[in-house]
């Protein structure tokens, strides 16, 4: 039986065995043996980075381990989205800076007050920095093609 050309194109190959880019169920449906596929990142993308939230060994999450986290992945990048695109902090990046280091920092202090351990704590500050530079550069992006745009 002869094969199409669409057929050819994304037939299996093993993994340890395929080129680089090559198709197949583990390495996802690539065309053809493209490099440049494997390197291209998209906006979303930046999201898988954030940590997710674990239990600990045998046990959930306390509900103080979950306001923390809440307040880390979305609470305080946030308020950075909002302050950086509606308060004017776009033209002043150092201060943006500032104000997302206090929110890393406050993270911290609210994990401690509320006795999450360190580890988690830790874990919420990284959490609450990577989504801080996620929203604040997805608002930095706005404010700067709002502010092209406004000279039209």
């Amino acid at each position: 039986m002869k094969r199409s050309r669409a057929c050819a194109r994304f037939r299996y190959r093993h993994p340890r065995t395929a080129p680089l880019g090559a198709g197949g169920p583990e390495t996802g449906l690539k065309q053809g043996d493209r490099r440049d596929d494997l390197w291209r990142v998209d906006l979303l993308d930046l999201l898988g980075a954030i940590p997710q939230p674990t239990g600990g060994r045998g046990r959930e999450r306390s509900p103080a381990e979950n306001l923390v986290y809440g307040l880390a992945a979305v609470g305080f990048p946030l308020l950075l989205f909002v302050l950086v695109l509606f308060a004017g902090l776009a033209p002043h990046p150092v201060a943006t800076l500032t104000v997302a280091a206090a929110l890393v920092l406050a993270t911290y202090v609210v994990a401690r007050a509320l006795q999450v351990g360190v580890a988690k704590a830790l874990a919420a500050v990284v959490t609450c920095a990577l989504s801080c530079f996620v929203w604040g550069g997805v608002a930095f992006l706005l404010a700067a093609l709002a502010s092209f745009y406004s000279a039209f």
